[in-house]
């Protein structure tokens, strides 16, 4: 499933998004690392590909250190 509307977003449009994410996981004591923030403004800039998100997610969740 693609994105479009976010891949066309501003980036006020995109942080405001992610911001409003943000506080919703903090709400249930979760909370997002630096590595994980920059991979979803990627995602929602169009800088890399549904595939691309994944494959990193991925990577992400078997080398939590990255």
């Amino acid at each position: 499933m693609e994105l479009y509307f976010f891949k066309r977003a501003d980036k006020m449009s995109i942080e405001k998004a992610i911001g409003s994410a943000k506080a919703s996981l903090a709400i249930s004591g979760l909370f997002l690392t630096p590595a994980e923030e920059m991979l979803i403004k990627e995602s929602l800039e169009g800088k890399i590909t549904e595939e691309e998100f994944h494959q990193r997610v991925l990577g992400l969740l078997h080398n939590p250190d990255n």
